[in-house]
């Protein structure tokens, strides 16, 4: 399913009208749970996800604050639902680290941590990918991810090899700046 926003849709939301609301309804609530997904969510979780981000809708008017300058619509609602999955699977290791047995970290508390490291790391390899571009991005992750020598990312992407470097340097550095922001973020 293509998720292009209709400007009339969002402006029904805006006006109250149920009927907007209802189409509103129907073509977002498979994105949240794909994104549910996309965090290894519970169908509980999943369902709990779905609420609070509709509830989120209604009660702070994010339709209302959305601005085209801001880019598209899916986009700015994608981070939404993102930071209310990770609110979740934040939750979720709180409660696992609040269990009883001591000092000692179990198996299933370091399955956790590394699972919340690896959504972590996903979630802000996303929004790099959204902030630099497509090229730089590709560099960084040929290089770095898929671990290709950078003289090969060089030749396939037809930069050059320092154009690799460079791409390289400040996309990790903007990754750490970001994973850094989302480890401090109270709301997730």
């Amino acid at each position: 399913m293509a998720y292009t926003t209709r400007k009339t849709l969002l402006q029904g939301v805006l006006k109250g009208d149920e009927s907007s609301w209802e189409q509103f309804l129907e073509f977002y609530k498979p994105l949240i749970r794909l994104c549910g997904h996309d965090f290894d969510l519970t169908e509980e979780e999943i369902q709990d996800l779905q609420q609070e981000v509709l509830i989120e809708v209604n009660n702070t008017n994010v339709i209302g604050k959305y601005t085209q300058s801001r880019g598209r619509f899916r986009d700015y609602f994608r981070t939404i639902i993102r930071r209310k999955a990770f609110r979740i699977r934040k939750q979720r290791l709180r409660l696992i680290e609040q269990m009883p047995g001591g000092n000692h970290k179990t198996e299933l508390e370091t399955t956790w941590e590394k699972e919340w490291q690896d959504i972590l790391l996903r979630s802000a390899t996303n929004e790099l990918k959204e902030k630099v571009n497509s090229t730089n991005f590709m560099a960084y992750d040929l290089n770095v991810n898929q671990g290709i020598p950078a003289s090969q990312v060089a030749t396939m992407l037809k930069i050059t090899l320092n154009q690799v470097y460079l791409a390289k340097g400040r996309c990790t550095r903007l990754l750490a700046e970001i994973i850094e922001k989302l480890k401090n973020d109270d709301s997730l």
